[in-house]
């Protein structure tokens, strides 16, 4: 009897721990689920371009607006480590990348280097890479519930972010030669404003064909008529 008491503890024991594993899987499943915080959402939208501004450039409403915030919150919540993994990556393989490419540049390193640098490019490749897929991934939840147009114009603005202008400029599609031009010819505008002189009768021209583009002044208008509002249902969207 003594010895099936033993038995049933030992089972009972194995029984209890096993419940309490369980339970601390189903609690770190609960966390791993958890909403990203206000910030990280905010910064998550952000990095994927679907700012207010970009949303309310390429016509999207308000309620538009609030859904994709949504839509990209439920990716994130998700997948809470996609972004930190990938950022992570980078981290890792740059140094060794930069270091090495800094060596064969500068004609001081060992022929053992050389081959070290493909690994390391490969590496910093393949980070970046992984990068850009959870970029893609947050931008496809985004937008999954927009029309193929205003999807179409997110797409351009995202591809053109990178000149730095008035947003509703990078709706289109432009040459190099054009977009350095048209940054030129706002340059000219904007200081000629500030000095107080006129400015130049060629940059005027070019801005005036830029901003009669139907694309271009259509984002204008939904910028001057709709921004605040989506402004703050993109707002209420990252802080609920």
């Amino acid at each position: 009897m003594k010895k099936y008491r033993n038995t049933i503890g030992i089972s009972g024991i194995v029984a209890l721990t096993l419940a309490a594993t369980l339970l601390l899987l189903d609690i770190e499943k609960v966390r791993a689920q958890s909403p990203p915080t206000p910030q990280a959402l905010s910064l998550a939208a952000t990095r994927v371009s679907l700012t207010s501004a970009a949303l309310t450039a390429a016509g999207v409403s308000a309620t538009e607006a609030s859904n994709a915030v949504n839509d990209v919150q439920a990716y994130m919540t998700e997948n809470p480590t996609v972004f930190s993994s990938a950022d992570a990556a980078i981290a890792t393989a740059r140094p060794e990348h930069d270091r090495l490419q800094r060596l064969i540049q500068g004609g001081t390193h060992a022929p053992a280097d050389l081959a070290a640098f493909g690994t390391a490019v490969t590496n910093l490749n393949n980070a970046l890479a992984q990068r850009e897929t959870a970029v893609n991934s947050a931008w496809a939840a985004g937008t999954a519930d927009l029309s193929t147009a205003k999807k179409a114009i997110l797409t351009k603005i995202r591809t053109n972010e990178s000149w730095g202008l008035p947003i509703e400029f990078l709706t289109v599609e432009r040459t190099e030669a054009q977009w350095v031009a048209l940054r030129n010819a706002l340059a000219n505008e904007r200081i000629s404003a500030q000095s107080g002189e006129s400015p130049d009768p060629d940059a005027q021209t070019l801005l005036t064909q830029a901003r009669s583009d139907a694309t271009v002044s259509a984002a204008t208008a939904n910028l001057g008529a709709n921004l605040a509002g989506v402004t703050a249902a993109w707002n209420s969207a990252v802080t609920d």
